[in-house]
Parts: C-alpha cells; structure tokens; sequence
C-alpha cells in the first residue's frame, strides 16, 4: 500500500480476439485450398466434356480415323491406326473395345474406365502428380464399340489452378483486411479508453500537487482495511504544516507549492510500501500505519517522523521552516469505521495545535469532549430540521458568453438559533454521518422549488441532492410530489449529484436517473474531477452538466497542470454533448480562459455572492459578456459579512 495511485489493471481482452482472428483466418484458408481442388475439377470435367463432344462429332465425320474390318482382322495393323489416331487426338492412351477384340485379347475394359457410364468422364489424380482425364466415348456402327481414352490435363490443371488461387487470395486478402482492420481500430479505440479513463481515474485519487493520494483516496482504502480479509490494527496519524500560511505570505503561494511537495517526498521516504499517505487538504497530511496498536509505540513512530522531516526545505535560496503538530487515532480502539478515526485524529490534532508547536495527541478522554460537542450539534441540526428554520439563499450561474444568468444554485445555510455558528460543511457532514440528510434534503428541496417559482422567468433552479437520498428513498417520487405540490415545472428543476454516487452507480442509482430525466429534471454531476469517474457511468448516466469543482478553476495562474486538466475535462464533456460549469470563478481571466476553451456557464464570485431569492425577484440581471479585456463585473452585490455556504449535498 503507498500513497500513489493504483496501476491500471490489463486485460486479455484484446489478445483473445486477435487469437480468434487467426483461428477464423487459419479456417478460411483451410476451406479455401479445399474449394480451389473442388473447383478446378468441376472446370475440368465441363471442359473434358465438351472435349468428347469434338471428338465424337470428328469421328463421326471422318470415319476414316477408325479402324475399319480388315484393321480389326489384323492385330498389327489395328495397333497402327490407334497409335495414329492417338497421335492425332493428343491423348495419353488409346483402346478400342469390341466384343470380338475383348474375347480374343482376353482383356477387359480397364476398371477406372468400366467403372464409367457409357459417354461419362472423370477427372483424377495420375502417376508422377498427374491430373488425368479419363472418356468412354461410345461409336455408332454394327458393331458395339467405344474408345476409352486418357489425356493429360496437368497443365490446364495448373493454369486454372493459378487462377483460382489468384482470386481465392485476393478475396480471402480482403475478408483479411475486413476483420482485422476493423478489430486494430476497436483495439486503439479501447487503448484510448483505458488511458483516459485512468487518467481520470489518477487525477480523481490523487492529490495533483503532491501526487499522494487524496482525502477520498484514503478513506477507501482504509476502508477497505478495516472490512478486507487481512483486518489488523493500525494507527492514523494527521499531520498539519504549523505556521504554513505565514510561507504563502512571506515567500508566496509558488514557494508553498514547493515546500508542500518537498514534504510529501519526505513524508513517503519515511514510510514502508504497505502504509498510506494523503494530503487532506492545504497543509494537512494522513498517514496510515498498520500493525501499531500501542500508544506508546504510536507515539515513538510519531515523534521519528516529527524528527525526520521537521528539516529547513530550502525553495529559491530560502530555508523554509517545517513545524509538525500531529494527531494519533488507533483502530479498533477509537473507531471502527475510516470517517470516525479520521474525525479522531483531527481532533486530537486540533488539540495538539492549541498546544506549543511541534506537539502531539493520542485521541483520549480529553478528546471526547469533542464528541459532546457533536452530539450538541446533532441536536441542534435535528431541531432546526423538524422546525424547518433552514434558510436558503441562492447564487447565480452565468452564461459566459453574454453574462445572462440562466440558473441559480440553491445554497443551505444553518439558522441563528442562539449557539455556535455551524458551517455548511460541519452540519451536511453531521447530517450525513448521523441518517439526517434524508429528511434534511426532503425538506430542503420543498423550500428549493417553492422559491423557485420567484425567480424569473426562464432561470432553472439547480437543487443539490445528496449520493444518500438515493439510497434512503425513492427519488423519482419524493421528485415528482414536490412538484405537484409546489407547481414548478420539471423544467425548471435541475438536481445536482456528486461524484461519489457513480462509486454506488446501482441499477437503482440508474432506474432513477433515467425516471428523473422522464419527468423533464435536468441533471449535473456536482463537484466533477474530485471524487472517482469512469467514462462507462458518464455516457451511460443521463447526465446533462458537469460541473467542474472550484479547485480546478482556482488553480489557474499557479499551477500549469490545472490549465490542462481544465482542457482535459471541457473536451471530454464536447465530445459527450455535455453542457460545462466552472465553479468558484473569481476573474475575469478565468473568466475567459473557460470561455475560449468551450465552457458555457460559470459561477462565482465574479457573477455575484448567494443572496436571498428576493434579490432575484425584480427581473434577471444585467447580461455582462465576457470581454476580451478587463476583468468582469460582479452581477449581483456581495453579501454583507461574506457568509459561507454549502450546497444540501456533500
């Protein structure tokens, strides 16, 4: 196990065809060179046939040719005139059968030629690889009579031959070319999909940055530790850069760049193949070892590590300071599930950062005071669900070509109820991790569609749903009674879905897509390059949007591969027909490079903070293209205070 992405798996696919190939081309040739020897004979014995014909119909006009009655009386004599007439016919051999001649010779008429009709033919293999013609031609007279003759068709046999096989070759080059140059095309086009796909599938597991895993990445694979065959105990270690901000300020976000990748090199040389590193997030980092169940040796392993990279990382002529504060969470002990250790460790980190730098936490009784706090916060979250005291305020999705709003996104927020503000991510996560993000988004989306119907004319409403409704309920209905209920039009709604649904891309992940897209619901998969994509789920979800995640367009300036991988995305979505949002667009240069390279829609500050739906009810905003200089225009003012806002999803 290491922090990089996984090889992509081969298959013989490609092999067992080409084996089939060659086995349906060996077949071929085998019934070709068989029909060649057929059809050759069967030309052989129509012209062998005609050629009897001549030679009866001479015969019969010069009667000289034949013996007459005092050849016969001679036998010397008789010899003579069928060495003449064989010499004149061109043939092989030559008998004469006559009652009188088989019973005074004592012969018979030869088996290969007795065994024949009267006036047939046949064409056969003779001595020394001759192909020999075989006629019993009957004479008319007093007397019965018939010349059996032999001639040699090894020649004529040759030529046609050749000429079959001519044209057996150039067929069977044909039917050749006809399977095999469609099945080299099949071939590169499945290449291209298998290297696509795990470009995609490396750009959606590991972090671009470091080239560690990602935050998803190590959740699955933890995961799959703790439910596989080989379940053993394990520690889990968050490690966060102290002070990091204080590198972006001073040196600049090119030289924070370069001291992140620094560590991360560090971090994995001083790991073993079967541990697991990521970066979470920023300057956070995990580390999984397995095999360490004791705190005590947790804690050593910890403080190795805190030693080993807490080096200066020089960057441009600067000694970079590196500050470890790390958090320890051990399986089983402090959770049975990858999430919960995480939270753990982080917790334990958070404590380990209100400490003196360098610091570490195990998870312990002190960090269970955290776990009271959750259970506020789940009491909380549940009474504002039940009191329906969630507020909703909307964000503008733009043309970028005309700065038309065409859409809004509904965004949640958590009501003042008197506590600690809870952000949008702290309480979608709480309601997915405790069940409640069912009848959370059942709610939210009767408030989505109800205000929808003030928004203007012709702006669809862009509802998140989260991967867990799809499993909890039946979404087509829940769908189809709010819109009655509220008298939207299916049109006007548009359900956004993340990635992480194509990882449980069931038949009734499926069934509901599909039934979704009857009713006339748009669809967008949400948050597209951060979780795991497979080309097979995008042609065969019906989906009409990507929406490309904001840290693809943040990264534009910074770092060179976010421009290609922004590149990499809009041309796979053209060539599925799939319409494009960029999230998290800030300015006008991001603006327009989205818009040179084929994206149609944006969203972001630049087109205005979420507001309340009022701010939308006096008509759509001012169309703002984007112009090919100076930065655009926000449409709508920002918010007051800048809140911060999460979609009803993850």
């Amino acid at each position: 196990m290491s922090g990089r992405g996984r090889p992509v798996r081969r298959f013989p696919n490609d092999l067992t065809s080409l084996m089939l190939i060659g086995v349906a081309v060996l077949a071929l040739l085998t019934g070709a060179f068989a029909l060649d020897r057929t059809a050759v004979r069967r030309v052989l014995e129509d012209e062998l046939r005609r050629v009897a014909a001549e030679w009866r119909h001479r015969l019969a006009a010069e009667p000289g040719l034949l013996p007459d009655d005092a050849d016969l009386a001679d036998r010397s004599r008789l010899e003579r005139r069928l060495a003449d007439l064989r010499r004149r016919l061109g043939v092989l051999e030559l008998h004469l059968s006559t009652p009188t001649l088989d019973a005074a010779s004592g012969r018979g008429v030869p088996p290969a030629v007795a065994a024949l009709p009267r006036g047939a033919v046949v064409v056969e293999d003779g001595d020394d690889g001759r192909v020999e013609g075989r006629i019993r031609l009957p004479l008319d007279g007093p007397v019965p009579a018939q010349l059996e003759i032999t001639t040699d068709l090894t020649p004529r046999a040759e030529a046609l031959g050749g000429v079959l096989r001519t044209i057996l070759r150039g067929f069977l080059s044909l039917l050749v070319l006809a399977v095999v140059l469609p099945a080299w095309v099949i071939r590169r086009k499945v290449q291209a999909q298998r290297r696509a796909e795990a470009e995609l599938r490396r750009l959606a597991t590991t972090d671009p940055l470091t080239g560690l895993a990602n935050r998803a990445e190590w959740l699955r694979r933890t995961t799959a530790l703790l439910t596989g065959p080989d379940r053993r105990p394990f520690a889990v270690l968050c490690l966060d850069l102290a002070d990091f901000r204080t590198v972006n300020d001073d040196f600049g976000e090119a030289a924070g760049d370069a001291l992140l990748r620094a560590f991360a090199a560090r971090l994995e040389g001083q790991l073993r193949r079967v541990d697991l590193a990521a970066r979470l997030e920023g300057d956070r980092f995990a580390v999984l070892r397995p095999g360490l169940a004791d705190r005590t040796a947790a804690r050593a392993f910890a403080r190795g590590l805190v030693e080993a990279l807490s080096v200066p990382v020089r960057v441009e002529g600067h000694d970079l300071p590196v500050e470890l504060d790390v958090g320890i969470a051990l399986a089983p002990a402090d959770g049975e599930d990858a999430a919960t250790l995480l939270a753990r460790a982080e917790a334990a980190l958070a404590e380990a950062q209100a400490a003196a730098g360098g610091t570490i936490r195990l998870y312990a009784a002190e960090s269970r005071e955290r776990e009271r706090s959750r259970r506020q916060e789940l009491r909380r979250l549940r009474a504002a669900i039940e009191g329906g005291t969630f507020g909703l305020v909307w964000q503008p999705q733009v043309e970028l070509a005309t700065g038309r709003t065409v859409a809004c996104e509904a965004l949640l927020r958590f009501p003042d109820d008197g506590g600690p503000p809870l952000s949008p991510a702290r309480f979608v996560a709480l309601a997915e991790e405790s069940g409640l993000v069912v009848p959370l988004g059942r709610a939210v989306l009767h408030r989505a569609c109800r205000e929808a119907l003030r928004l203007p004319e012709g702006v669809r409403a862009s509802v998140n749903l989260s991967p867990l409704q799809f499993a909890g309920e039946d979404v087509p209905a829940l769908v189809r009674e709010v819109l009655a209920a509220t008298g939207l039009a299916p049109q006007r709604l548009e359900i956004e879905i993340t990635e992480s649904v194509l990882l449980e891309a069931s038949e009734r992940v499926r069934d509901a897509l599909a039934a979704l897209r009857r009713l006339g619901v748009a669809i967008a998969l949400d948050d597209f390059g951060t979780g795991y994509s497979s080309l097979a789920c995008l042609w065969q979800l019906p989906f009409d949007k990507l929406k490309i995640d904001r840290s693809f367009v943040q990264g534009l300036g910074r770092d060179g591969q976010a421009a290609t991988v922004l590149r990499s995305i809009l041309a796979l979505a053209r060539s599925l027909g799939l319409t494009v949002t960029a999230e998290g667009i800030e300015t006008g240069e991001q603006a327009r490079f989205l818009a040179a390279h084929g994206c149609r829609l944006g969203q972001g500050f630049l087109f205005g903070r979420p507001q309340p739906v009022a701010a939308f009810e006096a008509g759509a905003s001012p169309a703002v293209p984007v112009a090919p200089a100076a930065p655009l225009p926000a449409i709508l003012p920002a918010a007051a205070g800048g809140d911060i806002c999460a979609p009803v999803g993850p």
